[in-house]
């Protein structure tokens, strides 16, 4: 009753809103987001345009008692609302007609879909874990994602007007409609999709790969189906708990002669194996397939480079021997004793490793009957819901007793789901890769000259190794298409096929291949490689490279590990390259660059070999450099928390501070660039090996919004539900208010080829030269070129689109992420008041403005008033908005860009008049902070920018006197 027309209510975050009263019947935004006690709505105007109700998770809504039908809803959101009733949700998508965007992520009670309308652009159903039917597409869709959506298993075929798909983590879906359509962006990781296969679904969550997808097709409509029967088969378990004895029982040797022969020892490392003859299950068939056995090491100094394995194409066989329950592992004369894991840590430590669900079998050495007794033991340690996908076979390798054949019968079967989802199809041409490289890899164990030269290759190499094998096999029957399409010349070996070829059989474990590596060579002798870096992590007694990694605090130089370890077997160049396979498998970090040592080589730190936090006495120095400060505390449980998520924590602050932070390997000391210093301690358990508690202390200006930012980044980093994906983010940032360095944005509309005698761009020109003359630098859309031109003295970052933005990027992106600076330089003109990009970007700002209560319009925006705008002449104002009711009429296009963000054109003549109308009170309300722009007054006007943002007087010999 108090504000009968009101029509924009936002409502953010109140804490003790629990309910509503009625609202005005010409309400046209509803907006509420966090609420969390809120319990009821008495009405919904049937009006409304806009209704967002995020993350009001006690809120109900019910088709009995509220409206289902609203005829000019364009925006709908209900992300994370759980308690809406489903019939709510479907009644309300079937009886309004217009609805453009429709966000209902993490509503976990949504189970099906029955009805949208064709109006609909922008489909987002992320975290809907129990949504598992959906009609058909929007003929008109242009945006669709469902991550995390894990009961999907069929897709409608692909509206054409698709471009944005988001896939990732469907694990239930298991392919791509038929007609897929050629969308610009598609993140595919973590989801089931056979084919195309796992290699060509991105290295993270965060990778498109629409190009790659779209190649892939293309290559097996251009060369043929090839058929990959390969899977490797990877035996995890503790030291000494019978892995090597088990892998000898599946190949057929004698453990008793083997061990006669001195061949049957703990296991360093990881050795290979193949499985003689296999016949896997590949729907309902028995076919040959190659299996390939990894025995890893089971001590803890090598999980590491396990990790790096663990892939699809892969069966896990975790070998539990249960006299090492509760037991401490034993010496054996390496003057180190590991720690003995329970089953769970495996298993969390497979699933973690993992961007898929893990085939996995236990296998319960040194019996060879099933008990009561040990099947309470198995199951005691591991949680109730792993039981039923988990199963214990009993055997005993010594004496070639117990359920090898029912462990048969299992791999048989769980191989054959693997080369069912890895093998549907591929390009021919990389079956003939394949082929090539089975043949290296045994030549390679037999024949010391061939190992010398093909342990690792260069890609050059590879690619002409592949293009002789290529046309060695063109002429076999089961190659004509590829054959056909070589004499056609259809088909040519590019680089980028190279890298997919590469990626492809990297992922099947055949080879080992990243661009990180060094001058990214091919590494084919996997053995040769891996028996390097454990060399190098070697830490039995006696041995010179762990005393001295250790004495040195665990930083190294390659000339190091050359004296210490590497010289009689790895050439200079070889060990450059193992150095680089450290840096990728995660056993090290590079400290500094060559160029900022103090000599003339890179150095290194290995994390296995870095002291603990009490040597380093990190605490006491902490507390004595800041005796008079307040410090911040608090402590993060970290159910999931791993030695290996530490480490990759410890290498993000690495390339960040490099030598000005102190590293242990159960702590971190550093200062921020804001000088606020950080002490962050790292506690796992240390007989489960997995969960544990970080405890952060902040002191220093402004430490209570330094220990916020880490703390949040440190639970996104490491949720307390399992995630997995790459959750990793930059818990450095510096915070924005203590943060010293600037970020302006220039906001203008460019000149017009219609209007040549305008030189709409030419206050922008003057405002980018004073910030570069103000030691300001370029800020780039692609986040590296960022880190390489960034400079710790920079008074600040500019960004400019016509620099800023790099072929490739996202022009979109950019333009949200420009009007979110700190500091806007807005330069209004006639051409800005009626340009779509311009009004997208000030309606982000007004965004902004509207969810940050800290900050003002006259905080934020800095206005240069080009001389064609007079926003503030009622008659004017009264054109601009013309124009718009004119843009409307005449139909005129929306980019695309702005589609994909929820801007039809009916949504941006409403935003850009209501902007309009609002930012002309807003600069008159300005006065004299409003600058003119005009020829001949640049000075002036720089004058005024330079005081609007606190920047000093640059002193020049004119006025230097002075």
């Amino acid at each position: 009753t108090r504000f009968p027309n009101l029509t924009h209510l936002h409502l953010w975050q109140i804490e003790n809103l629990t309910s509503l009263p009625e609202l005005p019947s010409g309400l046209k935004c509803l907006d509420i987001q966090g609420c969390k006690s809120l319990e009821t709505i008495i009405n919904l105007p049937t009006g409304m345009e806009i209704l967002v109700i995020d993350d009001c998770p006690q809120l109900n809504l019910s088709p009995d008692q509220h409206h289902t039908a609203f005829i000019e809803l364009d925006d709908l959101s209900l992300q994370g609302t759980i308690k809406i009733e489903q019939a709510w949700i479907r009644a309300v998508l079937e009886n309004s007609p217009n609805i453009t965007k429709l966000d209902l992520s993490r509503c976990l009670q949504l189970e099906r879909i029955s009805k949208w309308h064709n109006a609909l652009l922008d489909l987002r159903l992320n975290h809907c874990l129990n949504l598992g039917v959906l009609p058909a597409w929007p003929v008109h869709l242009r945006r669709l994602e469902l991550r995390h959506a894990e009961a999907i298993k069929h897709l409608s075929d692909f509206p054409a007007t698709l471009d944005y798909i988001d896939l990732a983590w469907t694990r239930s879906l298991h392919a791509l409609p038929k007609e897929r359509q050629q969308p610009r962006t598609l993140f595919l990781y973590g989801s089931g999709v056979l084919e195309p296969p796992a290699s060509e679904h991105g290295k993270d969550d965060q990778e498109n790969v629409a190009a790659d997808v779209h190649n892939y097709f293309n290559d097996v409509q251009l060369t043929g189906k090839g058929t990959i029967k390969r899977c490797k088969l990877l035996i995890l378990g503790n030291g000494e708990a019978g892995k090597t004895s088990l892998s000898y029982n599946l190949i057929g040797k004698d453990c008793e002669q083997e061990h006669q022969a001195g061949r049957l020892e703990s296991t360093h490392g990881v050795q290979f194996w193949d499985m003689q003859d296999f016949e896997a299950n590949v729907d309902t068939r028995l076919e040959p397939v190659h299996l390939h056995i990894w025995d890893f090491g089971g001590q803890e100094i090598y999980h590491n480079t396990h990790r790096l394995f663990m892939s699809k194409g892969t069966v896990f066989v975790l070998v539990w021997n249960p006299s090492q329950d509760g037991q401490t592992a034993t010496d054996n004369g390496t003057g180190f004793v590991d720690e003995w894991r329970p089953l769970q840590y495996w298993i969390d430590f497979i699933r973690l490793s993992c961007d898929h669900t893990p085939r996995i079998a236990i296998v319960c050495s040194h019996h060879s009957v099933k008990t009561e007794e040990l099947e309470q033991r198995w199951k005691a340690q591991v949680r109730e819901e792993f039981h039923d996908s988990c199963k214990c076979f009993y055997v005993d390798s010594w004496n070639k007793t117990g359920q090898r054949s029912d462990l048969e019968d299992w791999l048989q079967d769980e191989v054959g789901k693997v080369i069912s989802t890895q093998g549907t199809a591929v390009p021919s041409y990389w079956e003939v890769a394949q082929e090539m490289v089975e043949v290296w890899v045994s030549k390679i164990q037999q024949d010391a000259v061939f190992a010398e030269e093909f342990n690792s290759i260069s890609t050059d190499q590879f690619k002409n190794e592949l293009l002789k094998q290529i046309s060695n096999s063109r002429t076999e029957p089961r190659f004509r298409q590829l054959d056909d399409s070589l004499t056609e010349s259809l088909f040519e070996l590019t680089e980028d096929r190279i890298r997919r070829t590469l990626n492809f059989l990297t992922r099947s474990g055949w080879l080992y291949w990243d661009p990180a590596l060094f001058e990214g060579r091919v590494i084919v002798g996997q053995q040769w490689a891996l028996d390097g870096l454990y060399a190098a992590l070697e830490r039995r007694r006696g041995t010179e490279v762990y005393k001295n990694l250790c004495i040195s605090d665990g930083r190294f130089t390659q000339s190091d590990l050359d004296e210490w370890i590497w010289r009689e077997l790895y050439s200079t160049q070889e060990q450059k390259l193992l150095i680089s396979f450290m840096e990728v498998c995660g056993l090290c970090f590079q400290l500094r660059k060559a160029e900022d040592a103090w000599r003339e080589e890179d150095i290194y730190v290995s994390f296995e070999h870095l002291p603990c936090s009490k040597e380093l006495r990190l605490q006491s120095e902490f507390d004595r450099a800041l005796p008079d400060m307040n410090i911040q505390e608090s402590k993060i449980e970290v159910p999931y928390l791993h030695k290996y998520d530490w480490q990759t924590f410890l290498i993000d602050a690495g390339k960040k501070y490099g030598s000005h932070a102190v590293y242990a390997s159960d702590g971190l000391m550093l200062k921020t660039e804001d000088g606020v210093s950080v002490l962050i301690s790292c506690w796992i358990d240390p007989k489960k090996g997995i969960g544990g508690e970080l405890e952060l202390q902040v002191a220093g200006n402004n430490a209570g919004e330094v220990k916020e930012k880490i703390t949040a980044d440190i639970r996104h980093r490491f949720p307390e539900q399992h995630q997995p994906g790459n959750q990793r983010s930059d818990a450095f940032q510096s915070t924005g208010q203590a943060k010293p360095v600037k970020e302006v944005f220039i906001s203008y509309a460019w000149n017009s080829e219609s209007i040549p005698d305008q030189e709409y761009e030419a206050p922008a020109d003057a405002v980018e030269q004073f910030l570069l003359k103000h030691n300001f630098q370029i800020k780039y859309s692609d986040p590296r070129e960022v880190e390489e031109n960034s400079d710790v003295s920079s008074a600040g970052a500019l960004l400019r689109d016509k620099q800023s933005i790099q072929r490739g990027s996202s022009i979109l992106e950019f333009m949200k992420n420009g009007a979110r600076s700190p500091h806007v330089v807005l330069i209004h003109s006639d051409r800005y008041w009626t340009s779509v990009n311009c009004m997208f970007e000030l309606h982000v700002l007004d965004r902004e403005l509207s969810s940050n209560s800290g900050k003002s319009f006259a905080e934020v925006v800095i206005p240069i008033e080009h001389p064609t705008s007079k926003i503030q002449q009622s008659e004017k104002l009264k054109w601009y908005l013309n124009q718009w009711d004119l843009f409307l009429a005449n139909k005129d296009s929306v980019p695309t860009r702005m589609l994909l963000a929820g801007w039809n054109q009916e949504t941006a003549v409403i935003h850009s008049k209501s902007h309009i109308d609002k930012y002309s009170k807003e600069l008159s309300d300005l006065g004299d902070l409003n600058i003119n722009w005009s020829s001949g007054k640049e000075a002036a006007v720089v004058e005024s920018l330079r005081l609007r943002l606190g920047l000093p007087q640059i002193l020049t010999d004119e006025n230097s006197n002075e």
